[in-house]
């Protein structure tokens, strides 16, 4: 193990010196496909119509997570779990030195105002801000930070990433619930993850590959995006509220989400301009993911 970490400490000191710049263009086709995506999850009196045109709409999909469709990966140094291993640690040949990963937090710090336009390039630099090695587990937390072709910000993110060799271990975990103020229930199926894995870019196996999953990583199916979730919860709350600005939103990823699990979306209000957005599951004790939304005010 002391190799082990002296390898991991390596790596660390030189992947904090890199920058990563990914450029995108802004467009109503990746966006439309992620309105199909969402209309044929949610019901219709909470679908959203497609764009014909880019501006307001578009931006107020961009504060619900629509990010994520852009300024992905290139996908050109796979690991053996399909996922890119440009930011992931790595021996001197560039041998991952974890099987699994997992997206576990992040937080969104939007910049721009729902009902402003903004089109044209988007450009996003990556860095790797800081990497803690917790037992047998190391935490790589990544931050991003987008901005328009003007240089105006558009929004920064940050999202952890946990590796580990350990395999996955099923575990009951005790939850409280809060008295909701609004909460709809979803099924995702494994054409939902197949979807948003080919719109994110996201060779991952363990979102489509169920035989991956079982016989490598122990997992009893395939896993709902991170990233996912963290969209399902925006939009359904932008739907419901589509005249609030959103400011930031902080996240974490409690527990696995499989595929055809019945899951619930939930918020309640904290306070004029703070809401509790969770993804939970009360007839299995779980609790996907607990989020918390700012708005903007005026």
């Amino acid at each position: 193990m002391g190799l082990h970490r002296n390898v991991v400490s390596s790596w660390a000191r030189a992947i904090k010196q890199k920058r990563w710049v990914i450029y995108d263009n802004v467009s109503v086709g990746p966006a439309n496909h992620v309105i199909d995506l969402f209309n044929s999850v949610f019901p219709s009196n909470l679908q959203h119509e497609r764009l014909e045109e880019q501006g307001a709409k578009l931006n107020e999909l961009w504060g619900s997570g629509l990010h994520f469709v852009y300024n992905n990966q290139s996908n050109s140094t796979l690991g053996k779990d399909g996922y890119d291993n440009y930011q992931a640690p790595c021996d001197d040949e560039g041998n991952g030195l974890f099987k699994r990963r997992m997206w576990v937090r992040g937080t969104l710090d939007f910049r721009i105002a729902s009902e402003k336009h903004f089109d044209g390039t988007i450009r996003c630099e990556e860095a790797v801000h800081s990497i803690r090695t917790v037992g047998e587990s190391t935490f790589v937390n990544i931050h991003r930070d987008f901005t328009d072709h003007h240089g105006n910000p558009l929004l920064k993110e940050t999202r952890t990433l946990v590796y580990s060799n350990d395999d996955y271990q099923g575990r009951t975990l005790t939850h409280s619930y809060p008295q909701y103020d609004s909460t709809i229930a979803l099924k995702l199926t494994p054409v939902s993850l197949l979807k948003y894995s080919m719109l994110t870019y996201n060779l991952h196996k363990i979102h489509y590959d169920k035989q991956y999953c079982q016989e490598i990583e122990q997992l009893p199916n395939t896993i709902v995006h991170g990233p996912f979730m963290v969209t399902l919860a925006l939009y359904w709350f932008r739907q419901l509220h589509p005249n609030v600005n959103f400011e930031k939103f902080t996240y974490k990823n409690i527990e696995p989400c499989f595929v055809d699990e019945e899951i619930t979306l939930a918020y309640s209000k904290d306070s004029e301009s703070e809401y509790n957005i969770a993804i939970i599951n009360k007839n299995l004790g779980k609790k996907y993911l607990d989020g918390f939304l700012a708005l903007r005010t005026i």
